[in-house]
C-alpha cells in the first residue's frame, strides 16, 4: 500500500497504523481480511498481540479500538467485489523467531 510505504519512508509507521486502528468502521484491508475469515493477518491483530516486541509503541486507545474491530463490534465496511481477474498483493514477512506474517497491501 502506497500510504504505508510513505509512512515508512517518513519514519511514521506507528502513527499510520494507529490511524488505521482508530477508524470507527475499520480499514478496507481489515474488512477484506475479515470477509475471508483471516482477520488474524490484519494490522489490528498485530497491534493487540501483547507478545510482539512493538506492542508497547501503540496507545491504549488504538489497542482498544483494534480489539473492538477484531471482536466484530465495528460496523462492516462496504463489501469488496472480487471478480475473475481481480488482483491483490500479500506481503509475507519472516519474523525474528521464524514465524511468517502476511499483510494484505
Amino acid at each position: 500500500h502506497t500510504s504505508l510505504l510513505k509512512a515508512e519512508a517518513a519514519g511514521e509507521v506507528v502513527p499510520f497504523v494507529e490511524r488505521l486502528c482508530l477508524r470507527a468502521t475499520g480499514s478496507w484491508g481489515f474488512h477484506t481480511l475479515q470477509n475471508f475469515k483471516r482477520a488474524d493477518l490484519s494490522v489490528e491483530a498485530l497491534v493487540v498481540d501483547e507478545t510482539k516486541p512493538y506492542h508497547d509503541l501503540f496507545s491504549r486507545e488504538s489497542v482498544e479500538s483494534a480489539r473492538i474491530h477484531l471482536e466484530g463490534m465495528a460496523p462492516p465496511a462496504a463489501p469488496v467485489a472480487l471478480v475473475p481477474g481481480s488482483t491483490f498483493t500479500i506481503q509475507v514477512t519472516v519474523e525474528g523467531d521464524g514465524r511468517l506474517t502476511a499483510t494484505l497491501v
